[in-house]
């Protein structure tokens, strides 16, 4: 009798161990969302000198609890905030990716270089706030594909060059 209750809390052991395998690894394989990588993306393309961004995690499910990022209620992210916080760098080519984005305000940091042409991606774009920092280069045309686009704020950067023509295709 006693082989058989030692067989049983072996298989039940056995059992417990494979099932608490099985759920890490579900677990493990469902990772940070898409959304959620192109805002780390972005995040990994800047110098953030204070650490204002210092909860976005590539462990994290969604970036719906990060500093700065507000999502809808399928945990995908419509606002960026990151304005006053000192950060520096260019936006990179991922930022077009984050297709759900409405509203970026990012004013009064020390952002550089040119917008990337990418931005032409974000379909859903209403506001784009960027001014007081180091943006240069001229819009690019592509931004005629922010077909939602009604804000474009880019005051006191050293952007150049004339608006392109299909900037006069958007109704800002």
């Amino acid at each position: 009798m006693s082989a058989h209750i030692k067989s049983r809390r072996t298989f039940e052991a056995g059992f417990t161990g494979f099932w608490l395998v099985t759920m890490l690894l579900v677990y493990a394989s469902e990772g940070l969302n898409s959304e959620g990588q192109y805002l780390l993306d972005l995040k990994n393309g800047l110098h953030d000198e204070l650490d204002h961004l210092n909860n976005w995690k590539s462990t994290d499910l969604t970036p719906c609890g990060w500093i700065g990022v507000n999502c809808t209620s399928d945990y995908e992210p419509v606002r960026l905030n990151i304005c006053n916080n000192r950060i520096s760098g260019s936006f990179p080519v991922e930022f077009g990716n984050l297709s759900s984005l409405i509203e970026v305000v990012a004013y009064t940091n020390n952002l550089t270089g040119p917008l990337p042409h990418s931005i032409g991606n974000l379909k859903n774009l209403k506001i784009f706030r960027a001014g007081q920092n180091g943006i240069s280069g001229s819009i690019p045309a592509e931004i005629s594909g922010c077909q939602s686009l009604q804000l474009l704020g880019l005051a006191q950067n050293a952007i150049g060059g004339e608006l392109p023509k299909e900037f006069g295709m958007l109704g800002v």
